[in-house]
């Protein structure tokens, strides 16, 4: 089956910005997008970086010399003109990378999110769940996880946490063990793994001194 040109085109386009949306979704702990915002955040990732490529040629490669918007072949091969350089995709594609570590950034530390708060905009604490957001918070350290399905308690410095679907994923250092109901200490660990069910434990962060 014969590909189109304009097939190729929108392929073009869409490789920076799909890579770049694969880059963003590890660097930040949002959960995966539907296909529907892939595609958007795809495209929009994509053209981003072909239109700072096209400034870069416009600025330093060209020199003003050349009218804006046709210092990049990509623009031309979308017309039906068959020159087309292949190392534009590949720029464009390390330009993606860049973009995507701004926007982790302005995701990650909430900049955007804060900003907009102090204003009285919003009161939204960002697109992640609760869960990601709390855990997430510098002021987490030593934190109590109460276990009622095994009527557990452990205490324990937070290293590492993770969800999928209604399990919830935590890594705990330097263990003590409780039961729950009682308080008494049972067993001391150097490190432990909880694959927990969702509303079936609390956690706890204990009043610093």
């Amino acid at each position: 089956m014969e590909i189109s040109q304009t097939t190729i085109a929108i392929i073009f386009i869409f490789l920076p910005g799909l890579i770049g949306t694969v880059f963003l979704r590890y660097l930040t702990t949002d959960a995966i997008p539907s296909p529907f915002y892939t595609v958007i955040y795809s495209f929009l990732i994509g053209i981003c970086s072909y239109f700072i490529l096209e400034i870069i040629y416009f600025c330093f490669l060209n020199c003003f010399n050349v009218k804006f918007g046709t210092n990049l072949k990509l623009w031309a091969f979308i017309k039906g003109d068959n020159n087309f350089e292949i190392q534009e995709v590949i720029f464009s594609t390390l330009l993606s990378i860049s973009i995507v570590l701004v926007l982790a950034n302005l995701i990650t530390n909430k900049i955007i999110i804060r900003n907009l708060q102090k204003f009285g905009l919003t009161n939204r604490f960002g697109d992640e769940d609760l869960w990601n957001y709390y855990l997430s918070s510098s002021e987490i350290n030593w934190i109590y996880i109460r276990d009622y399905a095994n009527s557990l308690t452990y205490r324990g410095r937070l290293k590492y946490f993770s969800s999928a679907n209604s399990m919830r994923e935590l890594g705990l250092e330097e263990v003590t063990v409780y039961s729950l109901l009682k308080s008494k200490e049972l067993y001391t660990l150097e490190s432990v793994y909880l694959s927990l069910l969702e509303g079936t434990f609390s956690i706890e962060v204990p009043r610093r001194n």
